[in-house]
């Protein structure tokens, strides 16, 4: 088995807290533990990685025809998209977090953020095999 941490798996490993769909309010524990801990990966991630991203999420969105709101991030289909967007998707659900902590409980609840991270494993599990 390789041992080699996959491009996206500090991040994908959140997928377990996600999948205990315990994360319903804003101002519990579990959520504001699981909103600290994604952010620390995803700083850590971007800062590992920026040759890979290059910060401008919002540009990235508008390039593919997705806005920055709620509800068009939510419903983009994600099958098609390759790991920029999806990254510009994360980074655009989560912009808001530090001005408020709540900013990232919409794409729990309706399993975005779950769908993003799947889409990131996929692109390590295919890596993987290559």
């Amino acid at each position: 088995k390789d041992l080699k941490m996959k491009t996206y798996q500090q991040l994908t490993d959140h997928l377990k807290t996600i999948e205990k769909h315990e994360i319903h309010d804003s101002a519990s524990q579990s959520y504001i533990t699981f909103v600290h801990e994604f952010m620390d990966s995803l700083n850590e991630f971007c800062s590992k990685h920026q040759n890979a991203f290059d910060g401008q999420f919002y540009n990235i969105l508008l390039e593919n025809n997705i806005s920055w709101d709620i509800k068009d991030m939510s419903n983009t289909d994600v099958t098609s998209l390759d790991e920029k967007v999806i990254l510009a998707l994360i980074l655009g659900a989560t912009k808001d977090v530090s001005f408020y902590e709540g900013a990232l409980l919409p794409y729990i609840e309706n399993r975005s953020l779950e769908r993003w991270l799947r889409r990131l494993e996929y692109f390590d599990s295919f890596s993987a095999t290559n």
